[in-house]
């Protein structure tokens, strides 16, 4: 299991940079990767895969329409016992 929220933050920073294929100066933790930064839903697709195939989670379709930005992904992490 991951010891510090910062290096899961680090880990879902580079997941979001590298699968919406966005720069990292763009993605805070309130940016909305569909509205704000206009991410394809395939881009979405592959975020969702990268994110299981990082933490070792399944991540279900009704968990992932919630999963809206780097906040919300961390939060569902942590509520998969991910954090600290």
């Amino acid at each position: 299991m991951i010891k510090d929220m910062s290096n899961i933050s680090d880990r879902m920073i580079k997941l979001v940079t590298e699968q919406l294929k966005v720069p990292i100066d763009q993605v805070t933790p309130d940016t909305r990767f569909r509205q704000d930064l206009k991410v394809p839903s395939l881009n979405l697709i592959l975020l969702q895969v990268a994110i299981e195939e990082e933490f070792g989670i399944e991540l279900k379709e009704a968990d992932a329409i919630n999963i809206v930005s780097l906040r919300t992904a961390l939060e569902y992490l942590a509520g998969k016992g991910i954090k600290d």
